[in-house]
């Protein structure tokens, strides 16, 4: 049996990759997500999605984990290459994260949105207004 880190581990490698079938095993059927300026990602099916548009490559560095039982929080740089301007970025992040048996039931975020490159801002706007006009 897995530690409630190792899976939050395994489920970091897996989107740094981009390894959707890893996600799928490691995400709880009631998986949410909760990003600043109010993005959800639903389930594995939103985790998908959210994936099939990240418009870049990152990596992680410097990671730093608090582990209380089910609940680990993850403060961690985001380390990317910014594809239009070809300059790399970085962008310190906190997560908190619930572990339900062997997945992640809930991830909730907090970084500074303006830190990212303005392609991906003006990406992430778009997809919360698709959203916003979806419902």
């Amino acid at each position: 049996m897995s530690t409630a880190l190792d899976v939050v581990k395994r489920a970091y490698q897996a989107w740094e990759t981009k390894d959707i079938e890893s996600l799928r095993t490691l995400l709880h059927k009631d998986y949410k997500g909760t990003m600043p300026g109010g993005m959800v990602i639903q389930g594995f099916e939103g985790a998908k999605e959210c994936l099939a548009q990240c418009p870049m490559e990152c990596q992680s560095e410097n990671e730093i984990y608090i582990v209380d039982g089910n609940k680990i929080v993850r403060i961690w740089d985001m380390v990317g290459k910014d594809e239009a301007t070809k300059s790399d970025f970085r962008l310190r992040m906190a997560e908190l994260n619930i572990v339900e048996g062997e997945q992640v039931i809930l991830n909730e975020a907090f970084f500074d949105t303006s830190s990212f490159p303005k392609k991906m801002q003006e990406q992430m706007k778009d997809m919360q207004k698709e959203k916003a006009t979806a419902k």
